[in-house]
């Protein structure tokens, strides 16, 4: 398949804009990435992230301000990094302990591919059996 003169015309206007915000803008976004990721690795990772989606998806006849594009788009994708990386936690008894009762731990499994009305119903079990507790 071919590029048109137009596609490619759209191509190099964006590489340019890319290039451009990337040098001049990259602290500031690093920093936006850094304020909405979970990690420091996740922050550059979705700022690289977007400047790939950029080059692919942005037109520049569209209308929209590039930086704001871009911020938008950054902040959507911690966001999603951050969503999929989510953790949920459930505590453990353990029995070999020798304790009446036996102390917690805190087990990290990731959440993966649960539906979200599933979490939210193990959300509202787990809060259930909280409010049983002693404060």
């Amino acid at each position: 398949m071919y590029a048109t003169s137009t596609e490619e015309h759209r191509r190099t206007k964006v590489q340019g804009l890319a290039d451009q915000l990337y040098r001049e803008r990259r602290r500031y976004l690093l920093r936006i990435a850094v304020r909405n990721a979970a990690t420091q690795a996740d922050a550059e990772e979705a700022v690289q992230e977007t400047f790939a989606n950029f080059l692919r998806a942005y037109d520049p006849a569209g209308g929209a301000p590039a930086l704001a594009w871009v911020t938008t788009a950054l902040k959507r994708q911690c966001w999603r990094m951050r969503d999929s990386a989510h953790l949920d936690r459930r505590v453990a008894a353990l029995p070999e302990s020798g304790h009446e009762e036996p102390p917690g731990l805190i087990e990290r499994r990731p959440a993966g591919s649960r539906l979200l009305c599933d979490r939210v119903a193990d959300r509202a079990e787990a809060r259930a059996r909280l409010a049983e507790l002693k404060a």
